[in-house]
């Protein structure tokens, strides 16, 4: 059995619920049984399961010994409702305000991760353990990333974090990658006034690694939880997706603002992407229409077997164009992998500047432009009387001779859950990359006023 103080620790922690204290049934179970917080339910979204909602808000088991409680029938779950309790199975819907019950010796058993005297021996809680100890290169790169990181945050709320990501750096760690948001994240943040704990921060979102621009991080579980419904809500239809006057002509937008939300909003939540590109202009072939809706199916990536394709749609609008270039603003009205640089290079046949995977790096268009602007670059670097690891302000250059891609998600409109008096509507917008401002002075393109 867990000692006195560590039941008080779990307590503590798992114990955030209100119905409980009123309830005498509730009262008796809790002299065995630990109590996780309250189900809670956003609006317009599906509840949660038992399993999820155990991995989000209950005690720090490995996943092993969570389906153990499972197999041997252990976990209750109180309904306010009914205030009767009982027995759960993992893929259970649980109503708002319902509370799971794990008996406490569980959390003593072998293989739960909690010892007798109350440590955890799966180190959940603590700082991970590197598999493999960091050269003093790779930490001044860590620390480098995470200095930019911090001084790329666009917006603070209650909820999430939104943040300009620098090309270059991952979302998440993979084979080769060595720095990603996901692994510094807790890092940058760690003295961000008003932010409880950064080690919380979670990805509720993705832009490849070369990509540029604004990301979201939720500050809790429960705030990925609505924030990933509302990806979801926004990409699963095309409803709402809608181009909206540029500001690279206007130059006025800050880079964050709150507006009134809409009458009917989605009670649910809502998430708009606008991304900008440059493309790359075929030789001799059709310049693109002036703006226009792209439906052209893409594969389905990974888990879903070869030669699936998902239906995808992209909204765009030519900004600015010259005889090899052009400037555009994309609008996904899907969320599949790689949609927007496969709509360019093969729904509009003209691919995004400086990708190597859907376009050809050699072709005169491309290489005469990314000639052009590393030369300009040099130049810069060659003024500077000294650089860091990680300059350039997310300047997207990638690996060591990578060529940035032009690819940025300027600006994000999130739509908060709630009632009427708790919605809101945060927009937020990206500065652009110094290689950007580089090639659109290059191509006497009008900068935005916030860069």
């Amino acid at each position: 059995m867990l000692g006195v103080s560590t039941v008080g620790r779990i307590r503590r922690d798992c114990c955030g619920f209100s119905t409980a204290a009123g309830s005498a049934t509730l009262s008796k179970w809790l002299q065995e049984w630990m109590a996780v917080p309250e189900a809670v339910v956003v609006p317009g979204s599906k509840p949660p399961t038992v399993l999820s909602w155990l991995r989000r808000r209950g005690p720090p088991l490995p996943e092993a010994a969570l389906h153990k409680l499972f197999r041997s029938c252990t976990v209750r779950v109180y309904d306010p409702a009914t205030q009767q309790v009982c027995r759960a199975s993992r893929s259970q819907p649980l109503p708002a305000g319902a509370t799971l019950l794990i008996p406490k010796a569980a959390l003593a058993l072998p293989g739960s991760g909690v010892s007798s005297s109350g440590s955890s021996s799966s180190g959940i809680g603590a700082a991970p353990a590197l598999t493999r100890p960091q050269s003093q290169q790779q930490q001044r790169a860590a620390a480098a990333w995470a200095s930019q990181l911090r001084g790329s945050l666009l917006a603070h709320t209650a909820d999430y974090l939104a943040i300009n990501k620098p090309g270059g750096l991952a979302c998440q760690g993979g084979s080769g990658i060595t720095h990603s948001v996901d692994c510094i994240k807790a890092a940058a943040f760690a003295d961000l006034p008003g932010l409880t704990d950064s080690s919380q921060l979670r990805l509720v979102h993705r832009l490849d690694r070369q990509t540029s621009g604004a990301l979201l991080l939720a500050t809790s579980a429960d705030a990925a939880a609505w924030l990933a419904a509302a990806f979801r809500t926004s990409t699963s239809t095309s409803t709402g997706c809608a181009i909206a006057s540029s500001d690279s002509r206007r130059g006025r937008r800050q880079q964050s603002r709150h507006v009134p939300a809409p009458a009917g909003a989605d009670a649910s939540g809502s998430i708009e992407k606008w991304y900008w590109a440059v493309v790359a202009l075929p030789e001799g072939g059709t310049s693109p229409p002036a703006a226009g809706t792209i439906r052209l199916p893409v594969p389905g990536g990974s888990g879903r077997g070869p030669g699936v394709l998902l239906q995808a749609e992209t909204r765009y609008r030519v900004l600015y164009r010259s005889p090899t270039l052009a400037w555009l603003e994309l609008q996904p009205c899907t969320g599949r992998k790689h949609q927007l640089r496969l709509h360019c290079a093969r729904g509009l046949g003209a691919a995004v500047l400086g990708d190597g995977l859907y376009g050809e790096l050699k072709a005169a268009a491309q290489a005469d432009a990314l000639a052009r602007l590393r030369q300009a670059q040099q130049q810069q670097q060659q003024q500077l009387s000294a650089g860091s690891p990680a300059s350039g302000s997310g300047a997207g250059k990638g690996p060591a001779g990578a060529a940035p891609l032009f690819l940025h998600c300027r600006r994000l409109l999130v739509r908060g859950p709630g009632g009427a008096g708790r919605r809101h509507e945060l927009e937020v917008s990206a500065p652009l990359p110094s290689s950007w401002r580089v090639l659109l002075a290059q191509q006497g393109w009008p900068l935005p006023a916030d860069g």
